[in-house]
C-alpha cells in the first residue's frame, strides 16, 4: 500500500510538471540535474585535493581559496537576490551568468593544463560568482514559473530527480579512477576535472535559454501585445480587440473595469481644446514652467466586455512567441493627445497571469 502511494504521488508529481509544459521549469530541473552530476558530483568534489596536491600539501592556501570561494559567492547571491534581478530583471542576470560560466569554464582549463597556483585563486573566484548568479536565478525563475495550486507536485518532482543525480555524480567520478588505473594521482584528478568541466558546460550554455515570457505573472508595455481575444458578453462568439486601433472609443466608463484610463485634463471635452482647462498646466511658486501636466482617471472596460470578463487569449507581437491563455489583472491606458485620442502603447501596459491549466478561455494557434 505504502508504494503504491509512493508511485502515486511520483506520477502525480511528474504529470503536474507535464501539464504546466513550461519551458523555465523544464530548465531548472534539466540544468540543476546536469550540474548537480558533473560540476557539484565530479570536479567540484576533486577541487579540494587538487588544491592540496597543487599548493604542495599546504593547508593554509588552500583554506584561503575555499574563503575566498565562499564570501564571494555569498556577497554575489545576496547582491544579486536583492538588487540586480529587481533592478535589472531576470533576464539579463542570467545572461550575466552564462557568460560568467563560459569565463569559468575557459579559467578552468587555463588551471588544469598550466598548473598554477594564482589561477586556482581565480578559479574559485569566478565559480563563486557563477554559483551566486545562477542560484538566485534558478531559484526566481523556479518560482515565478510555478501556478500556486501545483506547487507542492512540482517541487516534489524537482527533489526526486535533484536527489537522483546528486548520488550519480561521485558514481561517474568512480568509473573514470576506474577506468585511469584507479590510481590516486595529480593526472587522474586533472582527468576527473576535466570530463566534469567538459558536461557543465550544458549547464552554463543553459544559462541563456530561460525566458520571463514564461514566468506565471508578468507587467509587460502594451506595444508587446498585438491584440486580446475575449469572449463576446453580448453573443456568441468571440471579441477581437487590436491594440493597434485603439482609442478612447474602445473604452466604456465602468467604476468595476479592468481598465484604468488616463488622458490630460481638458482633452477630448465636448467644447474643444479651446475651453480654459485645456490649458491647466502646474507651475512651480514662481511660475515657472514644469513638466507636470493635469490628467483625468477612471475605471473602464472594452466595449462588448463585460467587467467581470477577465479571461482572454492575448496574441503578441512577437511573432516566436505563442498565443497564451491569461487572466488580466489590470490595464493601464495613456491616450495621446490626437484628435481621436488614440492610446499610447509605449506607456500603457497590462498586468495578467498565465493560465496554463485553464480550458475556458478562447485559444488559438496564429
Amino acid at each position: 500500500m505504502g508504494n503504491m502511494g509512493i508511485r502515486g504521488s511520483t506520477a502525480d508529481s511528474f504529470r503536474a510538471v507535464a501539464q504546466l509544459d513550461n519551458g523555465n521549469i523544464y530548465g531548472v530541473m534539466l540544468t540543476e540535474m546536469v550540474s548537480n552530476m558533473f560540476k557539484e558530483g565530479m570536479w567540484f568534489k576533486a577541487l579540494n585535493p587538487y588544491m592540496l596536491i597543487l599548493t604542495g600539501n599546504d593547508p593554509v592556501q588552500v583554506g584561503n581559496m575555499m574563503t575566498l570561494n565562499g564570501i564571494t559567492r555569498a556577497v554575489v547571491g545576496v547582491a544579486s537576490g536583492r538588487l540586480a534581478i529587481n533592478v535589472y530583471g531576470v533576464d539579463a542576470v542570467w545572461i550575466v551568468s552564462g557568460f560568467v560560466g563560459l569565463l569559468g569554464i575557459l579559467t578552468n582549463v587555463v588551471c588544469l593544463c598550466n598548473g598554477s597556483v594564482p589561477a586556482a585563486y581565480f578559479l574559485n573566484f569566478i565559480w563563486a560568482v557563477y554559483n551566486g548568479l545562477w542560484n538566485s536565478c534558478l531559484e526566481t525563475s523556479w518560482a515565478r514559473s510555478i501556478v500556486k495550486v501545483k506547487r507542492e507536485d512540482v517541487n516534489g518532482a524537482r527533489q526526486i530527480t535533484n536527489k537522483v543525480t546528486t548520488s550519480m555524480g561521485p558514481l561517474f567520478s568512480a568509473a573514470i579512477f576506474v577506468a585511469c588505473g584507479n590510481t590516486w594521482s595529480i593526472d587522474l584528478v586533472k582527468n576527473v576535472m576535466l570530463f566534469g568541466t567538459l558536461m557543465t558546460s550544458l549547464t552554463v550554455l543553459l544559462c541563456f535559454c530561460f525566458r520571463s515570457s514564461q514566468e506565471i505573472e508578468q507587467d509587460i508595455p502594451l506595444r508587446d501585445v498585438n491584440r486580446f481575444i475575449f469572449p463576446d458578453s453580448s453573443a456568441r462568439g468571440f471579441k477581437d480587440i487590436r491594440c493597434e486601433d485603439l482609442c478612447k472609443s474602445d473604452f466604456d466608463e465602468n467604476s468595476s473595469g479592468v481598465v484604468r484610463l488616463t488622458y490630460p485634463l481638458g482633452v477630448g471635452d465636448e467644447a474643444g481644446d479651446d475651453r480654459w482647462d485645456s490649458r491647466i498646466t502646474i507651475v512651480t511658486r514662481d511660475f515657472k514652467e514644469t513638466n507636470f501636466i493635469l490628467v483625468k482617471q477612471f475605471h473602464a472596460c472594452f466595449v462588448g466586455v463585460g467587467p467581470a470578463d477577465r479571461r482572454c487569449t492575448v496574441i503578441f507581437e512577437d511573432s516566436t512567441r505563442p498565443p497564451e491563455r491569461v487572466h488580466v489583472h489590470s490595464l493601464d491606458i495613456f491616450l495621446t493627445v490626437d484628435e481621436d485620442l488614440s492610446v499610447n502603447r509605449s506607456v500603457s501596459r497590462v498586468h495578467f497571469s498565465l493560465l496554463p491549466l485553464d480550458r475556458t478561455a478562447p485559444r488559438f494557434t496564429c
